[in-house]
């Protein structure tokens, strides 16, 4: 891996993920787009070493949270 995405990872596990599902303000979306980020940095690493079942669980965790953030763009674009 790149030395600064490693020092990113580094910093994203450091700092740990602190993403909310559910609803948000136009504002808002520049914090959640992040926090999904530091999310998926944190599971970048360990996903690798995953596989069958854990591997599954993971990445439904990680499309839970992407279809969430979808959403909530969405539900932002029917409220213009």
């Amino acid at each position: 891996m790149d030395e600064k995405l490693t020092e990113l990872i580094a910093l994203a596990n450091a700092r740990g993920s602190k993403y909310m599902k559910g609803e948000t303000s136009v504002s808002g979306i520049p914090e959640k787009v992040s926090e999904l980020g530091v999310f998926l940095l944190t599971k970048a690493t360990r996903i690798s070493e995953l596989n069958g079942d854990k591997l599954r669980e993971e990445l439904n965790d990680v499309q839970q949270k992407i279809d969430d953030l979808r959403k909530a763009i969405f539900s932002n674009k029917l409220k213009k």
